[in-house]
């Protein structure tokens, strides 16, 4: 390729204003029309005449003096008019050429100004139509390039006579150039941004619509903590339209007992942005209160700003009925089983005034019935009774309280119990329970605790992130190897606690007695 100029004054820095790029045979290079510019535009092809346009067209005729002035968009085979000053019919109704009357395309070919003083003697225009449809005589043109910067049109100056262009007139094509890819950027932008509005709007609808269809109550607040959204449900369930359960409004469905306490809660999590779960009693609209478990999280925008909180509330009215009458059921067998236990000790009591040398042996029965009573409330969940849980919460005092039945008067070292000690949690003593339950009851039948010499040896220690309890026997009767099978509780047992607290069980059938080695997570033992 080279480079020629034609009627074109230097800069004042002796950088040339232009000009034209040509092919070896003097003729413009069109190969790339099509990919530089055309269909990506579209949206500008063929549509009315704007004023922001026109204006910029009048401009370039009256600042540089010319008649015509054109605003052409070129595509792969036509350009179109966006706006066009000066131009004689028919082509300013039709508002297109094909490009063997554009000289316009050279500019979005060569993504560069293109300056002719004279266009009758520029080789590579020779036998465009433009020169002789138009009057073009001299032709100064600039690229302008959409919100992706790609050059799709050309705003450009048509002259009459030829004219040696000046460096202040490419500067001002450059300038009104710029004021148009402004506007264009700024109309892409206001596009871009009613897209995504427009996706907004549709994904909260869909959202709106997956809330309105699930079970539970949706809403959302906003940074105040006040409601902006109550789904479907909530107006199903408790009667209540949307205008009135906006803002704090939804609180009037609450039991007024409740009402004060969950608006400082959702308050306190909407001030700390963090979740909350409570309970309390919503009105449905048959006029029967029911009871609602509702869960709240904090919404944050993708740039960390707090938006409000977003949750659901359903109705747990049935479960904690159902949970209810559990605990009644297993606060009412605990009774009765401390009954029977103070059956047993008062007819012991009673049998044993009627033989003085049998006092001695009676008060033993009975403060084991006694001890057996207080193991057997760690078989039992906590009923969560008004009374509390009197229970020990310590390792230390649990392996005391549940093997203190099976400790005998006589020989305090029966059962040693050596144990470091960590807080055991209520869902962890049960378990717990069940399992010395059922191990010291194979003791009484087949190990240390059926021969009068035999001894059980209990160590607990904490392991890095697991508790170990070693449960070892001593002086029972020798063991020939493991047994042939389990017995069904204790492989019941085994199964609660591998689900419950995640504890593995590692048996060694040594013949002087079982040694059981039993690791717990130390988060299982103390939730």
């Amino acid at each position: 390729m080279t480079y020629h100029r034609d009627h074109c004054r230097p800069s004042v820095g002796g950088d040339e204003l232009l000009c034209c790029r040509t092919a070896p045979d003097g003729s413009l290079p069109l190969t790339a029309m099509n990919e530089a510019s055309g269909d990506d535009n579209a949206p500008l092809l063929d549509t009315p005449r704007e004023e922001t346009f026109d204006r910029v067209t009048r401009m370039v005729c009256r600042l540089l003096d010319v008649p015509v002035s054109l605003f052409s968009i070129v595509d792969s085979s036509r350009q179109f008019f966006k706006s066009a000053h000066g131009l004689p019919e028919p082509w300013a109704s039709l508002r297109e050429t094909p490009l063997s009357h554009s000289i316009c395309q050279h500019v979005v070919e060569l993504d560069a100004p293109l300056a002719v003083g004279d266009t009758r003697s520029e080789v590579s225009l020779s036998g465009n139509l433009a020169i002789t449809q138009f009057d073009v005589a001299a032709y100064l043109g600039v690229p302008v390039r959409d919100a992706e910067g790609r050059v799709f049109a050309s705003l450009c100056a048509i002259d009459h006579q030829k004219r040696n262009w000046r460096e202040d007139d490419l500067a001002t094509m450059r300038d009104l150039a710029a004021m148009v890819e402004s506007e264009l950027h700024l109309r892409s932008e206001i596009l871009s941004r009613r897209e995504a509005e427009r996706d907004l709007r549709l994904n909260e609808a869909r959202l709106r619509s997956i809330a309105d269809a699930a079970p539970a109550m949706m809403w959302q607040t906003d940074q105040r903590g006040a409601s902006i959204y109550r789904s479907r449900r909530w107006q199903e369930f408790t009667g209540q339209p949307p205008s009135q359960a906006f803002g704090f409004g939804w609180l009037d469905a609450v039991h007024p007992e409740d009402r004060a306490r969950i608006g400082e809660i959702i308050l306190h999590a909407n001030a700390a942005k963090q979740a909350f779960h409570t309970d309390y009693r919503l009105l449905r609209a048959d006029g029967i209160w029911r009871r609602i478990s509702d869960a709240g999280n904090p919404h944050f925008a993708d740039d960390g700003a707090f938006l409000g909180l977003v949750g659901s509330a359903y109705d747990d009215t049935e479960r904690k009925l159902a949970e209810e009458t559990r605990e009644f059921i297993g606060r009412e067998l605990s009774h009765r089983i401390k009954n029977v236990f103070a059956m047993i000790s008062g007819l012991v009591g009673l049998s044993a005034r009627d033989h003085d040398g049998s006092r001695d042996f009676a008060q033993t029965l009975r403060d084991r019935i006694a001890a057996l009573a207080r193991a057997h409330e760690f078989a039992l969940p906590s009923t969560g009774s008004p009374g509390g849980d009197h229970r020990p919460h310590t390792m230390t005092a649990l392996l005391r309280t549940l093997l203190a039945p099976y400790q005998a008067e006589a020989n305090s070292a029966r059962i040693v119990i050596t144990a470091e000690d960590i807080s055991v949690g209520s869902g962890a003593a049960v378990t717990l329970a069940m399992l010395l339950h059922e191990l010291t009851t194979n003791a009484l039948k087949y190990g240390a605790l059926a021969a009068d010499t035999g001894q059980i040896v209990l160590r607990g220690e904490v392991d890095h992130d697991d508790y170990l309890l070693v449960w070892e026997e001593r002086g029972g009767p020798a063991i020939d190897g493991p047994p042939s099978k389990q017995g069904f509780g204790t492989l019941m047992v085994q199964r609660a606690a591998n689900l419950q607290l995640g504890a593995s069980f590692q048996y060694a059938w040594e013949r002087r007695g079982l040694r059981l080695t039993l690791r717990i997570p130390v988060a299982s033992v103390t939730m």
